[in-house]
């Protein structure tokens, strides 16, 4: 396995390994290769979790704070959110490729420390919608039962995010995650849901700049959400899912 030394180390073997993955995209590894590559990770995200304790520490400890200084701790700050970034993308490809052999491990072992990033006062965010992102890949990738395991937990910072977050990347970030939800979500429990985020949806379609630059993104996911709502949500008898797929079709 591989020994971790410092956090640029640790950034070029993500880096390779990320390459790996990426090249493969078929699940050929065999399970002494992903147990290592687990466990590799586990431990960045922990040399992470301890960087940025010792980054902040060091800048609180400080008799006196200029530009250059605030600057220098906000590079070291990025650099090490951006092996969060490259833990988080590896671990929702193994999901992909080898879902029944990662999932628990990815759950329990890596995503713990998104967690607290999602429940720290104070996480920025980047790191929010890195944490988004992980969670999304496990709802989307992970068994049924995993999904039904985690979906309540990950469910309302997918909507508490969506609905209050200033930060337009976190929102579509949110908001993607709301769609992936509501393509996996059985009809009965959605349906205690449906509303809450169909509004969401159109706060943001009816948002006088949804066409602008700025918003795309956000645009884009807003609408694929309302399209998983119209296709994977649709119920007899069911105003909402009569006019849903009509809402749908003109935002095209």
């Amino acid at each position: 396995y591989f020994k971790i030394k410092n956090d640029v180390e640790v950034s070029v073997i993500l880096k390779l390994i990320q390459r790996c993955t990426e090249l493969l995209k078929a699940p050929l590894l065999n399970l002494d290769i992903i147990e290592g590559i687990l466990i590799f990770l586990e431990k960045s995200i922990h040399l992470c979790d301890a960087r940025k304790k010792e980054i902040l520490d060091a800048f609180d400890a400080l008799d006196e704070v200029d530009d250059d200084k605030e600057a220098e701790m906000q590079e070291d700050y990025n650099y090490v959110n951006e092996i969060c970034r490259k833990v988080m993308e590896i671990s929702g490809t193994l999901l992909k490729l080898y879902r029944d052999k990662v999932e628990n491990y990815i759950v329990t072992k890596i995503a713990q420390s998104y967690f607290k990033l999602m429940n720290k006062q104070g996480s920025t965010p980047d790191e929010l919608c890195i944490s988004l992102c992980l969670f999304a890949d496990i709802l989307e990738y992970s068994s049924p039962q995993m999904f039904v395991q985690c979906n309540n937990e990950f469910l309302k910072y997918f909507v508490n995010l969506a609905e209050n977050s200033q930060n337009l990347d976190v929102v579509q970030t949110a908001i993607f995650g709301l769609g992936v939800i509501a393509k996996r979500m059985d009809r009965q429990s959605f349906s205690q849901l449906k509303t809450g985020v169909l509004n969401i949806c159109s706060n943001i379609l009816q948002n006088p700049n949804a066409k602008s630059e700025e918003r795309a993104l956000l645009t884009d996911n807003a609408i694929g959400a309302l399209g998983k709502i119209a296709l994977f949500q649709y119920q007899l008898n069911d105003k909402l899912s009569q006019d849903t797929p009509r809402r749908f079709i003109n935002y095209f």
